[in-house]
């Protein structure tokens, strides 16, 4: 009888552990069916990553908490772009910890301060250039009613490319075969390292980066070039002495070479990564601003009325517009390049002061860009693009020399960072897209060639222009 029990027994809790492992098996078959559904539907509406490898970050949103973020030791921003591009060789020298020495100091000093102070100066010779980019692009014929077709991301990263070089290298050195092909290829080269991996295991990392970046043959070349320069200027860089001493390179030369700190090979590697940056984001943001220009003509036919008020365009004028500024920056607000900003690395166990989240080792924390610049406590119809929207707030606060600016760096527009870690290049970049801004509106009649076509996709969090976007243009001086 007790045999026939235990028997029993055993048989109902068998049978009950098998309703229980088959509920869990249909649980975790709908949550992967749901999963399935959720990546085809992201992948629908152009939101692409890898959905094996998904990292999830932790977000922050108070002034203090970015504050935090932004400045402590314990969080590395150097830590997030190793991961990303794999840099942990190339650089090494760079301590982990990003301790607020001398390299934050100089960018500051150089980027912030000198460089811009040289704008005016070389504007002519922007224009010059400027001027040849788009001659080249439209050597194509025109159609019946004078415009001529070309694809936009090219433009915007020739541009956008051909201007940052002057800033940064003066005139010669950027038409030099070799050290252009660099200059263009090293950024491209970066980010195809990037996507690949986050489509491969970590332990092919090395692989990739060798095969996407021709193991970095851009940057090598980049580097060995700047560094004979700042070893000797005079025998390495054939430059106009004039224009030579406007530029980004000669100015960190000129605040580094008494420093021990700074040897020729540490401001050499320094200059690529400043290029990486200051060569790929401008390019982007212009695509995306040339876009909004092309959906909103009205709003042209209203800048082109506030360039007609200027009596001499020069770098002072165009950065000082209040509506181009306002369009700009409600164009970043609107539809941020980067779903995030302020990345950091955990180096250790950290936790945000006021009860704020605690941070595991090794994880990412960051400030969600579109949320907070899609605040309706911050932005009154946060999803609606008002173009003049930063010149309402400056004619509200009656102060002209406030300007709402769309260099900012604050926490309700953490588009360039925050803080002393913000991004140092982000007044060149500006003003390269003004540059290209102008020119396009005070020379060309422009719309897309397809109203209907897509020109845009997520990567992860970064907004990828469409390569195969097409914009026509029609010199103003045809319009009959």
């Amino acid at each position: 009888m007790y045999a026939d029990t235990a028997l029993l027994n055993a048989t109902i809790g068998g049978g009950i552990l098998s309703v229980i492992v088959l509920i869990t098996r249909l649980h975790l078959f709908s949550a992967w069916i749901s999963s399935c559904r959720k990546v085809i539907s992201d992948f629908r509406a152009r939101r692409y990553y890898n959905p094996f490898k998904r990292n999830v970050s932790i977000y922050v949103q108070s002034k203090q908490h970015i504050k935090e973020l932004s400045e402590s030791a314990e969080l590395s921003q150097q830590a997030v772009f190793s991961d990303l591009f794999n840099f942990n060789d190339t650089l090494k020298h760079i301590p982990r910890n990003e301790p607020a020495t001398l390299r934050p100091r100089l960018y500051g000093r150089v980027l912030h301060v000198m460089s811009p102070a040289n704008f005016d100066a070389l504007y002519p010779s922007l224009q010059a250039r400027l001027e040849s980019v788009f001659d080249e692009f439209l050597e194509t014929p025109a159609d019946g009613h004078g415009f001529k077709t070309v694809v936009l991301t090219s433009l915007a990263r020739r541009a956008a490319i051909d201007l940052m070089a002057i800033l940064f290298f003066g005139l010669r050195l950027p038409d030099e075969p070799e050290y252009r092909s660099a200059l263009y290829d090293y950024p491209r080269d970066s980010a195809r390292t990037m996507a690949g991996l986050q489509l491969t295991p970590k332990f092919m990392a090395p692989l990739v980066r060798r095969l996407a970046s021709q193991n970095g043959r851009a940057r090598k070349q980049m580097i060995e070039r700047v560094e004979k320069i700042v070893t000797d200027r005079s025998a390495n860089w054939n430059e106009e002495p004039g224009i030579r001493k406007l530029t980004i390179l000669d100015l960190l030369i000129e605040c580094t070479q008494d420093s021990p700190y700074w040897t020729s090979h540490t401001l050499a590697e320094s200059v690529a990564g400043i290029w990486f940056a200051g060569s790929h984001q401008p390019y982007v943001q212009l695509y995306f601003i040339v876009i909004e220009l092309c959906r909103r003509p009205e709003y042209v036919a209203m800048l082109r009325n506030e360039l007609d008020g200027c009596v001499q365009l020069s770098a002072t004028t165009i950065v000082n517009l209040p509506l181009l500024e306002s369009f700009m920056k409600e164009a970043m607000r609107i539809s941020p390049p980067d779903l995030q900003s302020i990345r950091r690395k955990a180096l250790k166990p950290f936790t945000f002061s006021n009860g704020g989240p605690h941070v595991p080792e090794g994880s990412v924390a960051c400030v969600s860009s579109w949320d907070t610049l899609h605040n309706p406590l911050k932005y009154q119809n946060p999803d609606s693009f008002t173009p003049d929207r930063f010149r309402q707030t400056e004619a509200q606060e009656g102060n002209k020399r406030h300007l709402s600016k769309s260099t900012e760096v604050s926490e309700d527009f953490p588009v360039w960072g925050f803080g002393t870690r913000a991004c140092p290049g982000r007044f060149h970049a500006m003003f390269v897209i003004k540059t290209i801004v102008v020119h396009l509106l005070t020379k060309f009649d422009f719309q897309l060639a397809d109203e209907h076509a897509a020109t845009e996709f997520y990567w992860e969090t970064f907004k990828i222009p469409y390569a195969t976007t097409r914009i026509m243009l029609r010199p103003r001086d045809d319009v009959g």
